[in-house]
């Protein structure tokens, strides 16, 4: 049996770890440059149906990776770089 003192250590550690990691996390998405499917269709040399058709498709990724702030006409964001990497990824051309 775990005592009080232990679970509280416990826990410490791992909101510690969790507050680290989401840091980090924030960290690199604040070097990331965002931009609107629009954008970021216009810039990659993507047809917007095509961005919408992947997005919709759990298999592609691109959902995770281009969030939607919950709440009423919350937008979608596009990480430049990791959306450059995952065209990359996908053997597409990518605009110059």
């Amino acid at each position: 049996m775990i005592d009080l003192d232990s679970l509280r250590a416990l826990v410490r550690e791992e909101v510690e770890r969790a507050l680290s990691e989401q840091k980090s996390e924030q960290e690199h998405d604040s070097t990331d440059e965002w931009l609107s499917p629009d954008q970021a269709c216009a810039r990659f040399n993507v047809s917007r149906s095509s961005f919408d058709r992947w997005r919709s498709d759990p298999a592609t990724g691109l959902e995770q990776l281009t969030p939607q702030p919950s709440g009423h006409g919350g937008r979608i964001l596009v990480p430049v770089a990791g959306f450059e990497e995952w065209l990359r990824a996908r053997g597409k051309g990518l605009a110059q």
